[in-house]
């Protein structure tokens, strides 16, 4: 009889092992589907927010302003009285790139998408002469009104500090 409860004990230890070794592998397949579905979170929200920020600068004035933008002439005049904004409709502009690279730098649209959706825009105000300028201007602290605006062009236009890989 000692040999049947022995090879019982042992039956139920490969069982016991078994059973911990299936709960290990389930524990570590639902910890990388975990990682899958945050994945594909940021992928969606990021596509989220190019989406809504895409509409935004698509729809009066701001559409106006890049079709302003789109030539090839840098000294064109942006600002009024010579050209066709007031202050407050640039500022609205550019503090929509201004929030889109601090989502940016916050890791909530990713650099592909980014890119593919606002580096077009980005580029075109960064090659006006007047909007540079305004855009690099500083308070009276000499700190810069767009640091996260200037940031993009670094990265976009003068390719500086972007790695999308």
């Amino acid at each position: 009889m000692n040999t049947l409860e022995e090879k019982r004990r042992d039956a139920f230890k490969i069982l016991k092992h078994s059973l911990q070794q299936i709960a290990n592998i389930a524990i570590i397949v639902g910890v990388v589907f975990a990682f899958i579905q945050v994945g594909d979170y940021r992928s969606r929200t990021s596509a989220d927010i190019a989406l809504k920020f895409g509409e935004y600068l698509d729809d009066s004035p701001y559409l106006n302003i890049s079709d302003a933008l789109d030539t090839e002439d840098k000294t064109k005049k942006v600002f009024q009285p010579e050209g066709p904004f007031s202050v407050g409709e640039i500022d609205r502009y550019l503090g929509t790139f201004e929030t889109l690279g601090n989502l940016y730098k916050r890791k909530l649209i990713d650099c592909e998408t980014f890119r593919v959706n606002f580096a077009y825009y980005i580029q075109k105000a960064f090659s006006n002469e007047e909007l540079r300028s305004y855009i690099n201007d500083v308070d009276g602290k000499g700190e810069k009104w767009w640091p996260n605006l200037i940031f993009l062009g670094d990265a976009l236009v003068y390719e500086k500090n972007i790695d999308c890989k």
